[in-house]
């Protein structure tokens, strides 16, 4: 937390990361880009600290530990009070 994150643009990192808002995604496999990315925030000191204040904030947001909480009583909830299809008797 704090810190903007560089990863490869995959099934996670894209739940996580804001291009460019809280970090940058690359292509996966490309070394090059990841390259260019890292090289871009290392000379960026302005883009890095605004990545990191929202990257910390997105975390605090989306991501603390009372949220995940509330957010899987919810489903749970939604679950519930789904109707079941009755069986046939």
């Amino acid at each position: 937390m704090g810190l903007p994150v560089v990863a490869y643009d995959i099934r996670g990192c894209r739940q996580v990361v804001d291009p460019w808002r809280t970090g940058a995604l690359v292509p996966r496999h490309d070394t090059k880009a990841l390259t260019a990315a890292i090289e871009a925030l290392a000379i960026d000191p302005i883009s890095r600290l605004r990545m990191a204040e929202q990257g910390r904030a997105k975390a605090v947001r989306e991501f603390d530990q009372q949220h995940q909480i509330d957010v899987t009583l919810a489903a749970y909830a939604e679950l519930g009070n789904r109707r079941r299809p009755r069986r046939a008797a």
